[in-house]
């Protein structure tokens, strides 16, 4: 069955028997096709959809009912050839119940051969759930089995933006609806057509979310009945693990009850639907049925973890506080003495949510006794990396603190967890050093014993490496707690366990240098010995950066010599004395060199080191007397990377202390390049690199000594220096040299890091400077527009650019566009709802969203660097945006607003996306002056500088097609209708009455169809594979999206504003619109891509050249395919 033409036919034949009065051979033909459908893979689609149209007709056939189909009575079936034995009882009289099941068989495999593809089937699944009603027990219990296992199949985010099929009221109640019907009013249900209910039931949950909540109050209210004795209720006993399914199902999918954040006052049903359902729950984890309580724990625990999520919890929880302290007293009934080891664990994962959602006022003895519950479970082996995570919930949480008070209720658990984090168990020790670390932090609720049993357990892991990270935190702790007797050799396991780390502990650098001051603080007694230890134990072989490991020294100094100011001399003479020779003679070891440069430079401001910041200035000023110079060419060929870093954070230690350094530098930087070779002993890349790390973090480059004038310091007159400075450097570059595209990201991250301090400032200068300037410096421009999309999510979180505000404060033409084709009015995009993305932006720069915004616009340039670096810019911008989107809590997916409220729209900080997208369109042509020909003896070499272009002019266009999906086919309506619009506006008291008739305005032209065409029309494979790609993803999402065909009568989208379904009906009349662009324009689509054909490999073409050819041909043909699919629709 893999060939298609093969398969056709085969499937062709067996239809026609489908006709037959035969009854036996129509169940037959309609088994074959079902087995087809379940092999075969090259099935095509409207050959599916003809299989559904004709058994359509069956699944619902009842000849007691219906007369328009015969089927004869069969009394000599074979068994051979009918095999009933499982899901069929035989019955002589009436076999219509055979073709009725038959037949939602197939109509099921066809739904789920379908999804395959992709596909999600409507008519499909509308048929089965008009079988919710079959009045045959047998046939309705397989209707509910084959929608139980159709709902497996779908995945229901790539058929709704937000992740469920049912996306409103009123489509989940033509489902839920008939459903509920047909469970309540159904009689002489078996308990296995009962279970199937439930399963169904289950399964429709995870398709509606909380649309399904109007209509399955009365179904739930039986539901929870049949599981209270002697309650009345439609199902039989003995349901209570499908009932517990379901119920994990309501709650997992927020179908409890409705939380509308505006309304204070929760209606009592819903709060005793919500507490009956937990209270059901606890009767079943009472029983004594292992798998019945097993579930019921885990229900319950979804249930309240439910309510603990919720916004209006504090609505919630004073009304069901019962409810939550039966289940804390059930669930420490249950831990102790089950031999049901998953029940116990999961009882023990209910206390610290329970815990949580009891009122933090009360503390009774049942919370104490719920955590010795805990405590006793690490006495079983099998328990204890449950009961440590218990512990640690509880120890995170600071409402927990008062009850840890009682009853010496910490030191007991820091003695169960002392015992345990120096175990072997790679699981259980970390989250012991962290539960430690947190006991530490109260440790005025600990006695001297247990904080000197933590600092021989911290001694102990550090000898042997055990818990790195985690035994550090715990140390940072009780670090002062350590008598100082004891802290040389806690200082020793530390260094050995820093320089023999294989961890990557960057992370926690400010964590370890915090342990270096403390221990330095109280060094009085130790001081030269620890000192000695730790330079001769330098990191010469080490993996962590010899300025990781400096920084760790000298905070140990830090601390010592803030002990003793007095003294500070003394106490560095020693580090003197090891970098002096170090830094006076060149050393054979570059690790070693680099150390004593970084512990020199943080110390830079020291009289005492006077002279090594002489040094650094003779570098800076270009002179040869210096020992940095001769280092760079000693170590240039080994070393580079590691001793430019080193020389870098040296001299930005020096701009630190003395500012006046750093505006002399910037001063002369024009002066001295015009004089100096570019690659002056690596000056530039050092200069622009102590620039980066001196305006990245100025509270985390300022040391605390307290004998330095450390500061960080940039006025306006410094500012400008260094912008006028990147404007220099940058005009002096090539652009045609690659390396001076490089040398220009690098400024961009120190205008960066600038704009991120002084953002109106820095970009005023930028602005001021690019306007007084007559020569046009393109490589500055790149600069500004690199830095943009370096630093874009640093600016997003930062505060200093709204990224969703720059979308929110968009706003199109609210007119109306009509289609006679169509027969309904189509509203166009109006506004965007960007709501649920907006972030607290007190900080918001102006300047840099306007800068943002010229930059987005710079796609056009006629320089093709600063054309490819906005179309990059663009596609972070689209990209942070989808970011933003999909971490959404309330929305994940975009919505459309048609509110009237526009007093937050400022147009200043809007991002115009519907120009912006005409002008990206505009890109997709072939651009004649960047099409390079180079004749090479009788041949030519073409080169197209334009090819990255339309490559990144793609590439947005995905982009957005992820968020604004078929409306990127109406913008241009949009502003077709806004510019015929100009001399006669339409306010908004007007949009209601306002709309265009066919001829009224003309047809605008489809822009994206252009910008097609376009692409395909290009002689690079790639972007044509691109291009078809693109045609085949809208063709397929528009497929998968048109599965509503009507709308309700004289429907106003703009009238019915508040309509619950509105987001709903906005959504299908943009469908139904880029359904009628896609098919009016598909034959030029067609005829583009057919161009493809025309072109043929050579025999002096390489295996490359080919095979990209052959991919260009495939992805046409699927392209085409797709677009004769949605002609057919």
């Amino acid at each position: 069955m893999d060939s298609i033409p093969l398969c056709t036919d085969l499937i062709s034949q067996i239809i026609s028997t489908i006709d037959s009065f035969d009854c036996p051979a129509q169940i037959l033909s309609l088994q074959i096709l079902t087995s087809t459908l379940e092999k075969s893979s090259s099935i095509p689609t409207d050959t599916c959809y003809s299989i559904l149209n004709k058994v359509s007709i069956f699944v619902s056939y009842d000849p007691t009912l219906n007369d328009t189909i015969s089927i004869s009575s069969h009394d000599n079936l074979s068994e051979t050839d009918f095999d009933f034995e499982e899901n069929f009882l035989d019955d002589d009289d009436d076999d219509s119940w055979k073709l009725r099941s038959t037949s939602v068989k197939l109509v099921c495999s066809i739904a789920k051969y379908l999804q395959t593809r992709d596909i999600f089937s409507p008519p499909a699944f509308n048929l089965l759930v008009s079988r919710f009603s079959e009045p045959m027990d047998t046939v309705r219990n397989i209707v509910l089995l084959e929608f139980v296992g159709l709902v497996n199949c779908i995945d229901p985010s790539k058929f709704s933006k937000n992740g469920y099929i049912l996306t409103d009221y009123e489509s989940s109640g033509s489902v839920f609806k008939p459903f509920i019907s047909s469970c309540l009013t159904s009689q002489s249900r078996t308990l296995e057509t009962m279970t199937s209910e439930l399963l169904a039931f289950s399964c429709l949950l995870k398709l509606s979310q909380n649309n399904s909540i109007p209509f399955i109050q009365e179904y739930l209210n039986d539901l929870l009945s049949s599981v209270k004795p002697f309650a009345k209720s439609s199902y039989l006993p003995g349901l209570n693990i499908p009932i517990l399914n379901v119920l994990n199902s309501l709650f997992l999918n927020n179908s409890v009850f409705s939380l509308d954040k505006n309304d204070t006052s929760l209606s009592d049903p819903e709060f005793h639907k919500l507490e009956s359902s937990i209270q059901t729950c606890l009767l079943c984890l009472n029983s004594a049925n292992i798998v019945e309580a097993s579930l019921a724990a885990d229900t319950l625990f979804h249930a309240l973890n439910f309510v603990s999520e919720s916004e209006d919890s504090s609505y919630i929880l004073p009304k069901i506080q019962a409810p939550i302290l039966d289940t804390i007293r059930l669930s420490t009934q249950k831990i102790p003495g089950n031999i049901h080891l998953e029940l116990s664990k999961k009882c023990l994962a209910l206390i610290p949510l329970t815990l949580n959602l009891l009122d933090p006022l009360i503390v009774d003895n049942e919370s104490i006794s719920a955590i010795h519950s805990i405590i006793n479970s690490f006495k079983n082996p099998s328990l204890v990396l449950q009961a440590t995570a218990c512990i640690y919930q509880i120890l995170s949480d600071h409402k927990f603190r008062d009850l840890l008070s009682h009853d010496d209720l910490l030191i007991t658990i820091s003695k169960c967890l002392l015992r345990l984090a120096g175990t072997e168990t790679k699981n259980i020790s970390p989250l012991c050093f962290k539960c430690l670390s947190m006991c530490a932090q109260l440790s005025h609720l600990l006695n001297d014993d247990i904080l000197s049993n933590m600092v021989d357990l911290v001694s102990k892991s550090l000898d042997s490496f055990a818990s790195e990270p985690e035994c550090i935190v715990l140390l940072s702790h009780i670090s002062e707690k350590i008598p100082p007797s004891f802290q040389l050799p806690v200082l020793k396991s530390l260094i050995t366990s820093l320089t023999n780390s294989s961890s990557n502990l960057q992370y926690l650098s400010s964590t370890i240098s915090q342990v270096f001051y403390k221990f330095g603080l109280t060094s009085a007694e130790y001081y030269n010995s620890a000192i000695d230890y730790m330079l001769n134990n330098s990191p010469v072989t080490n993996s962590q950066t010899p300025f990781t490991f400096g920084g760790f020294i000298s905070s140990f100094i830090y601390g010592a010599v803030s002990r003793n100011p007095s003294n500070s001399s003394k106490i560095l003479d020693s580090i003197y004395q090891f970098v002096e020779p170090n830094l006076t003679i060149i050393p054979d070891s570059s690790t070693t060199f680099c150390f004593s440069l970084c512990l020199t430079s943080n110390f830079i401001s020291n009289q005492r080191f006077s002279n090594f910041k002489l040094e650094l200035i003779s570098f800076l000023n270009g002179r040869e007397d210096n020992i940095i110079q001769p280092a760079i060419e000693k170590y240039s060929s080994t070393s580079r990377s590691l001793v430019s870093e080193s020389i870098s954070h040296s001299i930005s230690k020096v701009f630190f202390g003395e500012p006046e350094i750093l505006f002399e530098t910037l001063n002369k930087t024009k002066d001295f390049y015009l004089s100096q070779k570019p690659e002056y002993f690596n000056f530039q890349e050092i200069y622009v690199r102590s620039l980066q790390i001196y305006s990245s973090a100025p509270e985390e480059n300022m040391n605390f000594d307290p004998s330095s004038n450390t500061q960080f310091f940039i006025n306006k007159e410094t500012s400008q220096l260094f912008i006028d400075t990147i404007f220099f450097l940058t005009a002096e570059l090539d652009v045609s040299d690659s390396k001076s595209i490089d040398k220009c990201n690098e400024w961009a991250r120190v205008l960066g890091n600038l704009v991120g301090i002084f953002p109106e400032r820095t970009i005023h200068q930028i602005n001021e400077l690019s306007k007084t300037l007559d020569k046009c410096n393109t490589l500055f421009d790149y600069t500004v527009t690199h830095m943009l999309r370096y630093k874009l999510d640093d600016f997003s979180s930062g505060g200093l650019l709204d990224l969703a505000k720059l979308i929110s404060n968009n706003q199109c033409d609210s007119s109306y566009i009509t289609d006679s084709a169509l027969g309904l009015e189509v509203y166009s995009v109006n506004k965007f709802n960007y709501s649920h993305l907006k972030v607290s932006t007190p900080l918001e720069s102006p300047g840099l969203t306007s800068l943002f915004v010229e930059k987005m616009f710079k796609i056009t340039d006629k320089s093709v660097l600063i054309s490819t670096e906005s179309l990059l810019l663009g596609s972070a911008f689209l990209s942070s945006i989808i970011s933003l989107d999909s971490h959404s809590p309330k929305k994940p997916k975009y919505y459309f607003d048609l509110s009237d409220d526009q007093s937050s729209i400022d147009s200043n900080s809007a991002l115009n996306i519907e120009l912006w997208l005409v002008e990206l369109f505009s890109l997709a042509k072939i651009r004649t002056e960047l099409v390079k020909i180079e004749r090479i003896g009788p041949f030519q070499q073409i080169t197209d500088l334009g090819a990255e272009i339309r490559k990144l002019c793609l590439t947005n266009l995905n982009l957005m097609f992820n968020i604004w999906n078929f409306q990127l086919l109406l913008m241009n309506t949009v502003i077709y209708q806004s510019e015929t619009n100009t001399n006669n506006p339409v306010d908004d008291s007007q949009r209601n009455q306002k709309k265009f008739k066919p001829d009224e305005p003309p047809k605008p032209p489809v822009i994206l169809i252009d910008a097609l065409v376009d692409g395909l029309a290009t002689q690079d494979q790639n972007i044509f594979i691109e291009t078809c790609n693109f045609i085949t993803l809208v063709c397929s999402s528009l497929a998968t999206q048109n599965f509503r065909n009507s709308l309700p009568p004289n429907f106003d989208p703009l009238t019915n504003s508040k309509y619950e379904n509105f987001y709903t009906r906005r959504e299908q009349l943009i469908v139904q619109t880029a359904l009628q662009i896609l098919r009016s324009n598909s034959p030029r689509l067609q005829d583009a891509i057919s161009a493809i054909n025309d072109i043929n490999s050579k025999q002096s073409d390489s295996k490359t050249v080919s095979n990209l050819l052959e991919s260009a041909k495939q992805a046409a043909t699927s392209a085409k395919r797709e677009l004769l699919s949605i002609v057919t629709l």
